[in-house]
């Protein structure tokens, strides 16, 4: 005993390393206690910009995908809308169909990801907001025609999103990109026939 309190005051090195074991070990009791963001565990407020954001229970790529899904779903339905408001077709049941369709992901898209606290896009891009006013300017046959285009431009975009968001490790994101995956399939389809 006599040798052992003898080391210790002679070796500081003992004294140093005994205080970062004691400060390590209290430092991972404490984490232990928060809940970890990437896993999901918990809803942690952040104060960014003067408003109040959350950090979600979805890793970051899966984040991302959900919010330009979101920005493409949202490009769909304008252009659609657009489509009925300037066509004589306004009232077709595919039309009307794909309108449907539009709004069913949408809100499914809305409900997962509140579920997992991703706060989603809300209005067009400038470059997509910018289309849609050029758009709106030109006249019916080239409006149509060029409505048309755009429509399967965004639905592709859409298709492939969809796909690679579905390669994700999580499972019910995974279940909700392919369900998307096949109405997306059936909105392109019924854009091609309009």
């Amino acid at each position: 005993m006599k040798n052992f309190k003898k080391n210790l005051c002679i070796n500081p090195a003992i004294w140093l390393l005994l205080v970062c074991l004691l400060a390590c070990n209290r430092a991972d009791k404490k984490s232990s206690l928060e809940k970890d963001s990437v896993a999901g565990d918990m809803a942690v407020p952040n104060r960014i910009g003067g408003s109040e954001t959350y950090e979600t229970k979805l890793d970051e790529a899966a984040a991302d995908h959900l919010k330009h899904i979101t920005q493409l779903l949202l490009m769909e339905y304008h252009l659609l809308a657009l489509h009925k408001d300037k066509s004589r077709a306004g009232t077709s049941p595919p039309l009307q169909q794909l309108l449907k369709i539009n709004r069913i992901s949408f809100k499914r898209i809305e409900a997962y990801a509140a579920a997992k606290r991703v706060i989603l896009p809300s209005v067009l891009l400038d470059e997509q907001q910018i289309s849609l006013d050029s758009l709106k300017s030109l006249s019916t046959a080239n409006g149509l025609k060029r409505r048309l285009n755009l429509l399967k431009i965004n639905g592709t975009t859409l298709l492939k999103r969809l796909q690679s968001a579905a390669d994700n490790r999580k499972q019910d994101f995974k279940t909700l990109m392919n369900e998307e995956f096949t109405d997306q399939q059936l909105k392109n389809r019924m854009i091609n026939s309009l």
